[in-house]
């Protein structure tokens, strides 16, 4: 009898994350953009992507 790998199935190639940014700004700037994070409740990665995803 054939075993079921344990885990959660692999993404779709297009849902994979393959480019990674990086963003200078000044503490100041970390620290505004932090709040508005929580204030939407959610992370800094996804108030960023907003304007570009749908769901959001």
């Amino acid at each position: 009898m054939k075993q079921h790998k344990a885990g959660r199935k692999p993404k779709p190639k297009a849902q994979k994350w393959r480019e990674r940014v990086f963003v200078n700004m000044t503490t100041a700037e970390r620290k505004m953009l932090e709040a508005a994070a929580r204030r939407a409740g959610v992370s800094i990665s996804v108030l960023l992507m907003r304007p570009w995803r749908k769901e959001s």
